[in-house]
């Protein structure tokens, strides 16, 4: 799956970002709710190995598995229901056509 905003970015290209940092992702819920989370796949934040199953099962071609570093658990988001990203040095990444109406 590819995201779309002023440039595009590739799931892998989001999973290595998480990797080496924290990046808050804004997304909208499957509620229609829109939360903010502060999350990241870097190996010190993460549980154990044995966990691979359950981020499998969170996974799919249209979903990330990601570590929610506030909630200390596991969570996925849709990449087509992501409004925006922020990078730690900065950068961000908007969804410019999903926030057309969407507050």
């Amino acid at each position: 799956g590819k995201i779309h905003g002023e440039f595009i970015m590739t799931k892998e290209e989001l999973k290595a970002a998480l990797k080496t940092e924290i990046v808050k992702v804004t997304f909208i819920k499957s509620d229609d709710t829109v939360r903010e989370m502060n999350c990241t796949l870097q190996e010190s934040f993460l549980p154990s190995r044995s966990e691979e199953k359950r981020i499998h099962s969170l996974e799919s071609d249209d979903a990330i598995a990601v570590w929610d570093i506030e909630k200390d658990a596991w969570r996925s988001f849709r990449l087509d229901s992501i409004l925006r990203l922020d990078f730690t040095n900065g950068t961000e990444w908007i969804n410019k056509e999903m926030y057309v109406g969407k507050k």
